[in-house]
């Protein structure tokens, strides 16, 4: 199995903005430098576990948030999850009626 680690990367990267976090900030409170949270997120370096478990205990999510359905999810899943991941709840609950109702309706385009 390979591992995408530039999604993992962007999980992390979402996950650091949506919080307010600067790569700065995150680097300093796992200790590491903020080029290595860069490359991280861009994929460029894999995390160590220890690495990782220190980003999600620093963002406060879990490991499992990050890696969650890395092996089942394709490109385009993730990037609707992804955006979805920026939404306000407000935002969450209009795309997913927009959606409900658009769907049914989809079938008459082939």
């Amino acid at each position: 199995m390979k591992i995408d680690f530039s999604i993992i990367g962007k999980r992390i990267q979402t996950t650091r903005k949506n919080k307010k976090i600067s790569q700065e900030q995150l680097a300093s409170m796992i200790g590491i430098s903020e080029s290595h949270i860069s490359q991280i997120e861009r994929g460029i370096k894999s995390p160590s576990v220890e690495i990782l478990i220190g980003i999600a205990v620093a963002l406060k999510v879990s490991v499992d948030e990050l890696l969650n359905d890395l092996c089942y999810r394709r490109k385009d899943d993730i990037v609707f999850y992804e955006l979805l991941q920026s939404c306000s709840s407000e935002e969450k609950a209009f795309f997913k009626e927009l959606i409900t109702y658009i769907k049914p309706r989809l079938k008459h385009f082939g």
